[in-house]
């Protein structure tokens, strides 16, 4: 009887390589398969964790704004030393933000003191910061103004503009600031029908608000 001869030790190590590269694709293929039998919803949310991760690792950065390149800041600085002045000394003397003052008097006028605007009933806007014929007491109480055309001075316009914030911040006791501008902007009577859905706000508030922050923007930089 033949004895069995050794299998070469090469053979052996040949077919054990064979074996554990079969188990390993058996098992990859096994995976692949059930890769393919999940349900459309898991993956979405596979796809949803991805796009989260990336997000959080890469965040987009918001476009910034030059305030000096916009309109705002160049009219206001174009305008002289003494003018600027006499802006921040009155929003000071009556206790209101200096930048809805800036705002105010570059939405309605472009800081232009002889700037007249007559309304569909008959009321006149007057000056830097267009304040309206009613506004007339008022303004004779607080400023001591005779007539309307005082406001066309361009100081007289400033401290009309910052009197009137001031009356409806103090005398009407309107603290928030947005309900402070549309008080300027529409009225006492206005403003309540505003808060009260039966009116909206006049197209200048938003476009006022927005200079607002950009004033604020560059004047806190």
């Amino acid at each position: 009887m033949k004895k069995k001869q050794k299998m070469p030790l090469e053979a052996v190590v040949a077919i054990t390589i064979g074996i554990i590269f079969s188990t390993l694709f058996a098992v990859t293929a096994i995976g692949d398969d059930q890769g393919e039998m999940e349900k459309p919803s898991d993956i979405k949310a596979d796809a949803v964790t991805v796009v989260s991760s990336a997000t959080e690792s890469y965040p987009v950065e918001e476009p910034t704004i030059n305030f000096a390149d916009t309109e705002e800041v160049s009219i206001y600085l174009s305008l002289s030393k003494e003018k600027r002045a006499m802006v921040e000394s009155c929003a000071a003397a009556a206790d209101v933000d200096v930048n809805m003052v800036r705002a105010i008097c570059f939405q309605e006028s472009r800081f232009q003191p002889t700037l007249t605007h007559t309304n569909s009933n008959g009321t006149v806007d007057w000056g830097v910061g267009q304040c309206n014929d009613s506004t007339f007491e008022t303004l004779h109480a607080r400023i001591g103004i005779n007539n309307m055309q005082e406001l066309l001075d361009f100081e007289t316009g400033i401290r009309a503009c910052c009197a009137l914030l001031q009356y409806y911040k103090t005398d009407l006791g309107i603290g928030n600031p947005n309900d402070l501008l549309l008080a300027y902007q529409q009225g006492y009577t206005g403003l309540q029908n505003v808060k009260n859905g039966s009116a909206e706000p006049w197209a200048a508030y938003e476009k006022t608000l927005g200079s607002m922050a950009i004033y604020a923007g560059y004047f806190s930089a």
